[in-house]
């Protein structure tokens, strides 16, 4: 992520309900979201809340608390920063496609989806063997919907491990 990037998510972000609407400074915004993807980009032994919080030199409360803020804040803003891609741009997919892999029937195909398992801290206390994936963890299924000649990000998805 640029730090240009950074900045603006921050600044979008201060004014969703998750950071009180404008009520939390933008450094304090950017600390805020600055940790939870620090937390939300950890994998293996580093995803625990007390190595991140070390790491980052805040309580456990407040990094799950800030994660918090942050994942329903990137909610919130979903359908405002993301559009569906309209015929145009579906029309060049699909000729990207077709062009690329020279393959006239792969031109029906105008989309990419890709996924990714966000481990979950701790078992769900309800629909737990759903959350329950085929690697042996619990955790949710974060899949981006991608036009394939643009690499913009036309949709987003969060549902259960498997589900997406």
């Amino acid at each position: 992520m640029t730090p240009l990037a950074f900045k603006e998510l921050a600044k979008r972000l201060e004014q969703t309900k998750s950071f009180n609407s404008g009520q939390v400074s933008i450094e304090l915004s950017r600390e805020i979201l600055s940790v939870a993807l620090y937390r939300l980009g950890r994998s293996g032994n580093g995803v625990g809340e007390h190595d991140a919080s070390l790491q980052c030199d805040y309580s456990i409360g407040t990094l799950i608390a800030w994660t918090g803020w942050t994942v329903c804040g990137l909610l919130e803003l979903n359908k405002e920063v993301m559009q569906f891609a309209s015929e145009v741009e579906r029309q060049s997919a699909s000729a990207w496609v077709q062009r690329t892999t020279r393959v006239e029937e792969w031109g029906k195909g105008w989309l990419v989806v890709d996924g990714t398992h966000v481990l979950l801290a701790w078992k769900p206390g309800m629909m737990s063997r759903e959350h329950f994936s085929y690697k042996g963890f619990y955790s949710m299924n974060i899949a981006l919907v991608i036009l394939p000649h643009s690499l913009c990000i036309v949709e987003s998805v969060v549902g259960q491990a498997g589900s997406v």
